[in-house]
């Protein structure tokens, strides 16, 4: 795991700092109330909800359709992320979870934080 900014906008991402080799990606700004999903794999909940509908533009990872999807803050899934307890994801290859260390935990927290608040 590993965060960004750019600007007012916040990234989490899994995979390797500073390349397009990401599993997944979450955004956010301050106030906002849903975080923007990107990548490979998707969080498993069942409140997430397709961001783009109709044609999507095409992934520069994976040469397919860019899939974007929007998740709570406070969506079970992430709360248990926030835990500590990794994140349980979906994608082609299945089920499976991304673990997360305890660094990793407070920054994890700290994001969300971040775009619960109503300020930068």
């Amino acid at each position: 795991w590993h965060l960004s900014h750019e600007g007012d906008l916040a990234k989490l991402a899994y995979g390797v700092e500073n390349s397009d080799q990401l599993a997944l990606m979450m955004t956010c700004a301050p106030g906002d109330r849903t975080a923007v999903v990107y990548g490979e794999v998707q969080p498993r909940s069942a409140h997430l909800q397709r961001a783009s509908f109709g044609p999507t533009e095409m992934d520069p990872l994976s040469g397919g359709d860019a899939v974007e999807t929007r998740i709570g803050l406070g969506d079970p899934t992430l709360m248990r992320l926030s835990e500590g307890r990794g994140l349980a994801v979906q994608g082609e290859a299945g089920a499976f979870d991304l673990p997360t260390t305890h660094a990793e935990q407070r920054m994890i927290q700290g994001f969300l934080a971040y775009c619960g608040s109503a300020h930068v």
